[in-house]
C-alpha cells in the first residue's frame, strides 16, 4: 500500500490524505505513454 494512503504520512502532507491508489496509477500510464511515444518517435 503507498505510504500517502498511511495516516503516519499523510497527515503531515499539505492536501492531506490521497485517493487510494489513484495517483500512482495516474503516474504510471503517463511513464506507458511517454514510453510509447518514444518508441514511435525512434521509427
Amino acid at each position: 500500500m503507498p505510504r500517502f494512503v498511511d495516516k503516519r504520512y499523510y497527515s503531515k502532507q499539505k492536501r492531506g490524505q490521497a485517493c487510494g491508489t489513484e495517483p500512482l496509477r495516474y503516474v504510471q500510464r503517463i511513464r506507458e505513454y511517454e514510453h510509447i511515444l518514444a518508441n514511435e518517435l525512434s521509427r
